[in-house]
């Protein structure tokens, strides 16, 4: 038995959660955590978009955000986010 499988289960529950972590930050995206963006809604038709920040990126390019009013959509598509017009082109980024 190897170091790892001896620890207990909460501190291998937590280096596996590091792990995943990590590796999910390595992706190649174009957003990244702690990105401020807007989001359109859910309704294309109205083309509404509302101010969010990235809180995590997924492999299949699809993001979890939280809303300025702090509720939260996962797995949004990338095509549904844009960077904000006050940003000049450039992603705000709130680190």
């Amino acid at each position: 038995m190897d170091e790892f499988q001896r620890k207990p289960a909460p501190v291998r529950e937590l280096v596996d959660f590091v792990r995943q972590m990590l590796k999910e930050s390595a992706i190649e995206s174009e957003f990244h955590i702690g990105d401020t963006v807007e989001v359109q809604d859910h309704d294309t038709t109205m083309r509404l978009y509302f101010g969010a920040q990235i809180s995590r990126v997924h492999p299949d390019q699809t993001y979890d955000v939280m809303f300025e009013d702090t509720t939260e959509e996962l797995k949004v598509a990338e095509r549904r986010i844009r960077i904000p017009n006050d940003c000049d082109g450039a992603v705000a980024n709130n680190i």
